[in-house]
């Protein structure tokens, strides 16, 4: 944005006439006969120098326009940048919200497969169901806890895209 800017700066100095003070010394007529006339040939190249401007004056305004249209430009992607970045952000921060619902909801899950499999093993010890209902109970609760493990792990990989979103980071 700050390169736009100067541009536009640039642009607008270009509608002020210019003398330039240089170590070469320039001679410009329009008539052949006053090239050996030298007051007149400088005089006439420092009204060339003076009066660019003026005759090169909506060629100066189309470079102005477009200097200014892409410094308003600039200044869009700059306003798109910062909007897409905060959404960003708080879509990864609703993320964490809820992960963190889901973890706990996991874990209570968890939990009671848990419990459950204390049941069946009661139940089997007392002969009131086979062992293949204790078997699948502690393949249910295997499957939360594995679920419950990966809950935890995209909530942390959500924090680490957050913290790198904010512009944090290693080397």
């Amino acid at each position: 944005m700050q390169s736009a800017k100067l541009n536009v700066e640039a642009a607008r100095k270009e509608f002020y006439p210019s003398l330039d003070i240089n170590a070469t010394l320039g001679l410009a007529a329009f008539n052949p006969t006053y090239l050996v006339n030298i007051p007149k040939s400088i005089a006439y190249n420092l009204a060339g120098e003076l009066a660019g401007p003026l005759i090169n004056k909506s060629a100066i305004q189309a470079q102005f326009k477009t200097t200014d249209a892409l410094q308003i430009q600039a200044l869009y992607e700059y306003d798109k940048t910062i909007l897409t970045a905060y959404l960003d952000v708080c879509n990864q921060i609703s993320a964490i919200k809820n992960l963190d619902q889901y973890y706990q909801l996991k874990a209570q899950e968890s939990k009671s497969l848990d419990e459950g499999i204390d049941i069946a093993n009661q139940l089997f010890r007392n002969m009131r169901a086979d062992y293949l209902e204790v078997l699948m109970n502690q393949r249910d609760a295997l499957d939360a806890k594995l679920e419950l493990i990966d809950a935890k792990k995209r909530q942390l990989n959500t924090v680490v895209n957050i913290y790198k979103s904010l512009g944090g980071g290693w080397k």
